[in-house]
């Protein structure tokens, strides 16, 4: 799963932010038919890609749960102005499109999710751009041969 996301605010919090999130480890399913469920750590990862966007890659159970500690600190003026439509264009529409990505309609809302956020955050906004599903892949060697996962 992808969520792509621009950091607006000071930039040592900005870097500050990055860096927890490159230090932080979640289980990803891997599965075979007739086999119980293994779970394997994998590293959050970010990708930065042009414009000062970021893109947060992590294992799909986790959607919600991501989500529900990111998105609620989109309440800001910078992002009310992003939202509004200048001559019928929505910036944050163009970049969705270009990144091949889709909005963020629903998710189910975790009061308190254990996904913490280190306090800096509350001086850097997180303006929320779209998200991308990943496929499955089959392992095609190795000790988790013929096991599926998200392909991340």
């Amino acid at each position: 799963m992808h969520f792509a996301f621009i950091l607006y605010g000071i930039k040592n919090f900005v870097d500050f932010i990055i860096e927890d999130f490159n230090h932080r480890y979640l289980p990803i399913k891997v599965y075979k038919e007739g086999e119980q469920d293994k779970f394997l750590l994998m590293q959050l990862q970010i990708r930065i890609l042009p414009f000062g966007i970021y893109e947060l890659i992590f294992p799909k159970e986790f959607k919600d749960e991501i989500l529900s500690a990111l998105i609620p600190n989109t309440e800001n003026e910078y992002y009310s102005r992003l939202q509004k439509k200048v001559l019928s264009i929505n910036p944050l529409g163009i970049l969705r499109r270009f990144l091949h990505l889709e909005p963020i309609l629903e998710f189910k809302k975790i009061p308190h999710p254990n996904f913490p956020i280190p306090e800096y955050t509350k001086f850097v906004s997180i303006i929320p751009i779209g998200i991308r599903e990943d496929g499955e892949i089959t392992e095609i060697e190795g000790e988790f041969k013929d096991w599926k996962h998200e392909a991340i």
